[in-house]
């Protein structure tokens, strides 16, 4: 596992490299599922990115009470990036939830 200062990202690259070829599955509780709905209907931000292009594989759907999500390693790595950023605007779920997927894929805030 690699840790990074509680915060920092991995880069682009190594979130993709973690998530491979395929999508990274999640499965959110509602609480989860609302900041990232939030987040992921924000479209395109202030840095040109988006985290939800059906043409990577992205997909965000409501199935048996929970948000279940398939999210390409290049739109996960904005979605983690806009969790950080919730994070450091006071929202501690946000942060809370970006440390877990971190966690998934090999990283550790510390």
């Amino acid at each position: 596992m690699k840790s990074l200062s509680f915060g920092i990202l991995p880069t682009s690259e190594e979130i993709q490299s973690a998530v491979g070829d395929g999508v990274y599955d999640m499965s959110l509780n509602l609480s989860d599922a609302e900041i990232v709905e939030r987040l992921v209907n924000v479209g395109i931000d202030a840095h040109l990115e988006t985290c939800y292009m059906p043409s990577r594989g992205d997909t965000y759907c409501y199935s048996e009470g929970k948000l279940r999500c398939g999210v390409s390693g290049k739109s996960l790595a904005v979605l983690l990036r806009r969790l950080r950023e919730a994070w450091q605007e006071g929202d501690e779920e946000a942060g809370s939830l970006a440390g877990a997927i971190l966690e998934t894929l090999g990283f550790e805030w510390v």
